[in-house]
């Protein structure tokens, strides 16, 4: 079960997030970021960057999962 949740895990909660990241881009919510000002841009740092901060948790779940 642990295997099947990691893995789950990853590819939901990246496309959920990618999800709420483009809705917020396109509302206007989120309308600069650094130096990046048009929204493809915009949703794509801000995506990459959140999933470079996610995956060490992850790697620490997976060590567990598939020791």
């Amino acid at each position: 079960m642990p295997k099947f949740l990691c893995g789950k895990g990853i590819l939901f909660f990246s496309f959920w997030q990618a999800l709420f990241i483009s809705i917020l881009v396109a509302a206007g919510v989120i309308s600069k970021l650094g130096p990046y000002t048009d929204s493809e841009h915009i949703s794509l740092a801000l995506t990459d960057a959140l999933v470079c901060i996610e995956m060490p948790f992850f790697a620490v779940a997976h060590q567990y999962a598939f020791s």
